[in-house]
């Protein structure tokens, strides 16, 4: 018999649900599951993608610079020069000999110590009063640096900068007392930026804006003096860092570097 009953038409084969029901209840339950899905798909895609990325701000840009050296930083030289101690210095060749202790009176106290004129006429004056320290690995960074001065048996350090009068060139100078001539010739060449050994510390607690000594180009020369170190290292507090600035800094470092060993003159001739 026909599925419509006698007399009838038959009934398609897929006809709509029983006339008792409604699908509106399963639409509505379908397409909330659906939103749900979707939510949570996109919940996990931004978990993922900011545990990837840190900061994933496209506004936040680099972050601000720090001013010039920050405490634990790993400063060094652009350039670096240094020189064996020779036969004017011999009276210092040994401590024993020279075995007056450092002082930053001694160092940085006379008057060619505490201003030089570099060969443009510009000055260069002594700023705040120094340091003196016997711990010398307080003035250097490093661990294989910091290994080599202690086997020099080095027992003092003293440091003091100067400035220019606008305060843009500041020039650090660290004094080593060590055991011998060997040593300091040694330490110069460990202290060679090309190692990787370590290098001086800028002396901190400076006022700006020379406490942004390192933020531009800075150059280094070490010298040995018998069983004395004369490290004086001078660079742009402004940044400058373009490729002028190593010979603009020259007549700078040579000033420095001769006020800062001013005083081995007076040592070697009391040693005769």
């Amino acid at each position: 018999m026909p599925p419509g009953g006698p007399g009838m038409p038959p009934r398609p084969p897929y006809g709509p649900p029983p006339s008792g029901g409604s699908n509106t209840g399963l639409i509505i339950g379908l397409a909330v599951g659906a939103a749900v899905l979707i939510v949570a798909v996109l919940v996990a895609v931004i978990v993922v993608t900011d545990a990837g990325d840190p900061d994933p701000s496209p506004t936040s840009g680099p972050a601000t610079p720090t001013s010039g050296p920050v405490a634990g930083s790993e400063l060094k030289p652009t350039e670096y020069d240094d020189a064996a101690s020779w036969s004017l210095w011999d009276p210092l060749n040994d401590r024993t000999s020279d075995s007056a202790p450092l002082s930053t009176a001694e160092v940085f106290g006379s008057s060619d110590s505490r201003s030089v004129e570099d060969s443009r006429k510009n000055l260069y004056t002594f700023q705040g009063e120094g340091r003196l320290d016997s711990d010398c690995t307080q003035a250097i960074w490093g661990e294989g640096l910091k290994t080599a001065l202690q086997g020099y048996n080095c027992t003092q350090v003293v440091r003091g900068v100067y400035a220019d009068s606008s305060k843009r060139i500041a020039g650090h100078v660290a004094v080593f007392n060590l055991r011998d001539v060997t040593s300091a010739n040694q330490f110069i060449k460990d202290l060679d930026p090309a190692l990787g050994k370590g290098f001086v510390t800028p002396l901190p607690g400076q006022p700006a804006p020379l406490d942004r000594f390192g933020s531009g180009f800075t150059g280094a020369d070490a010298g040995a003096y018998g069983h004395l170190v004369v490290v004086s290292w001078v660079g742009y507090t402004d940044g400058k860092n373009d490729s002028s600035a190593d010979i603009d800094a020259i007549a700078p470092r040579s000033a420095v570097q001769r006020a800062a060993k001013n005083f081995l003159f007076t040592r070697v001739s009391r040693a005769r």
